[in-house]
């Protein structure tokens, strides 16, 4: 409440807005301040036909390109990329912003996750300025021109990250605090890492980079047919939206499924700022080695057999949205378990806590979103550690 009758105040100031009670009733409405809007927008939108869909802003998102056992192809891609990348002085930035996000006297134009920086920046909440584009376009455009004249540029420097190549604003960073570290320099330092890493999977979903790497000497056997090998899955963002990560990770073979461990002293989390390229190298080393202490726990699940109290248990854990799961993850997963132990020769109540974890990566596995994707992967290793043996 309080930012929107600031916001008011701001655009009241600067279109000369007269009282209230010197406007006649068609300017009165001119003068409704956004929170009046929003309301009475709620109450028309159920009866303009679905128009307030219309409009709004349009952004872009990036396409994810999937990469399998492909380290050459991935390494093309992310070179270019970086070839591409240019960091632009923040002051660069006008604040006449289109509904398509182009910036005026610029051939830039902002990504969903460039306009989420730059409302950011500016202290406007993206979820309102969004409701508020779907009411009145006008409106919402020169609110968020009049944040950017009193915010952006008044704090302290910005840095665009650009993609060059497409003309398109990946992120908005610190220009003091922000240290770029390239997708490239992730990928070869875990080739490199002198413990034996292979790429597995990888996915570029812009300028977000995940890649999971897996070892061939590290590998174990939780019951016949099943081998599962170790290693870490790496992520990085160059637009700066979110740290490096290194998580400890397993791939099942036989199906290909991956469990992801971030939880705990499980992963590493290195911010965009100071020494990272020491930091990076250093939780790949560390991640690689924890990952094979999860062979104990793999192996005790696959022969935890579950009673009715058990089965209970586990899928309340997986169903539980504190954990990142839900009704509908429990009943796709309670499913592949039951079908997992027939495979196996049992009866389909006959579930062993390993038929509930893979039940879980294998949901993992058919989900389009890498962050969901990575959601799931992870509730499947807390899973596992819950339930077998707890992981040190």
């Amino acid at each position: 409440m309080q930012w929107v009758v600031q916001v008011h105040i701001l655009l009241s100031g600067i279109n000369g807005e007269a009282d209230d009670d010197r406007l006649c009733p068609a300017e009165r409405r001119e003068a409704m301040t956004l929170k009046e809007k929003l309301r009475a927008a709620r109450a028309a939108i159920d009866e303009d036909g679905g128009q307030y869909s219309l409009r709004g802003f349009h952004l872009t998102n990036p396409t994810p390109i999937y990469f399998r056992e492909s380290p050459a192809a991935l390494l093309d891609l992310l070179k270019n990329q970086q070839d591409n990348t240019a960091h632009i002085d923040g002051e660069e930035l006008t604040s006449d912003i289109g509904l398509a996000g182009e910036i005026s006297g610029t051939p830039w134009r902002l990504t969903k996750a460039a306009f989420s920086d730059l409302c950011h920046f500016t202290k406007t909440p993206v979820s309102f300025i969004k409701r508020l584009a779907k009411i009145d376009e006008t409106q919402a455009v020169d609110t968020l021109r009049t944040m950017i004249d009193a915010y952006f540029h008044t704090a302290s420097k910005k840095l665009l990250v650009i993609d060059s190549s497409s003309g398109y604003v990946l992120g908005i960073v610190g220009k003091e605090t922000y240290k770029p570290l390239s997708n490239v320099d992730l990928v070869n330092w875990g080739l490199s890492s002198g413990i034996g890493l292979g790429v597995s999977e990888a996915w570029v979903n812009g300028p977000n980079l995940r890649v999971t790497f897996v070892s061939e000497t590290l590998n174990v056997k939780p019951c016949p047919n099943d081998i599962v090998q170790f290693g870490m899955a790496l992520e990085n963002w160059i637009n700066g939206d979110g740290s490096a990560k290194a998580s400890d990770y397993a791939l099942r073979l036989v199906c290909t499924n991956g469990m992801t461990a971030r939880v705990g002293g499980h992963t590493n989390i290195i911010r965009h700022t100071g020494d990272v390229q020491m930091a990076v190298q250093k939780a790949i080393v560390a991640s690689s080695k924890r990952a094979k202490h999860m062979a104990p726990a793999m192996k005790a699940a696959a022969t935890m057999y579950l009673d009715d109290e058990g089965i209970r248990q586990v899928r309340s854990f997986i169903r539980d949205g504190k954990n990142g799961g839900s009704q509908a993850l429990d009943n796709k997963v309670t499913k592949i378990a039951q079908v997992e132990a027939q495979k196996e020769g049992r009866e389909e109540f006959e579930v062993s806590l390993w038929n509930f974890v893979n039940g879980t990566t294998e949901v993992a596995r058919d989900t389009k979103s890498i962050e969901r994707k990575v959601e799931i992967e992870s509730l499947a290793y807390k899973t596992l550690a819950r339930y077998a043996v707890e992981v040190k």
